[in-house]
């Protein structure tokens, strides 16, 4: 069977919501795969610091062939954007 399944999981994740002024939406669904191998991030507020407290972050990565570098980067990109020098002037 390999990295598939027999039917695919159609059960789907869905959110959606306003932040500063702008609608989002977001849905997630496994498919075929084994396990779910995509990941995203909303965050309505960037970090509890001006300006970043009306600054909102929406990122999706797909996973290929497993979710771990999906999983890696939604956890810490943002975290990784804000400590660099650029985003901390």
């Amino acid at each position: 069977m390999g990295a598939f399944l027999d039917k695919p999981k159609t059960d789907k994740n869905n959110d959606e919501g306003v932040a500063h002024g702008t609608r989002y939406a977001v849905a997630s669904m496994q498919g075929w795969r084994i396990d779910m191998e995509d990941a995203h991030v909303v965050e309505i507020s960037m970090s509890t610091e001006p300006p970043f407290l009306n600054w909102s972050f929406y990122a999706v990565f797909d996973g290929h062939a497993g979710n771990k570098a999906a999983q890696h980067s939604a956890e810490n990109l943002l975290k990784t954007l804000l400590a660099t020098s650029q985003f901390a002037q």
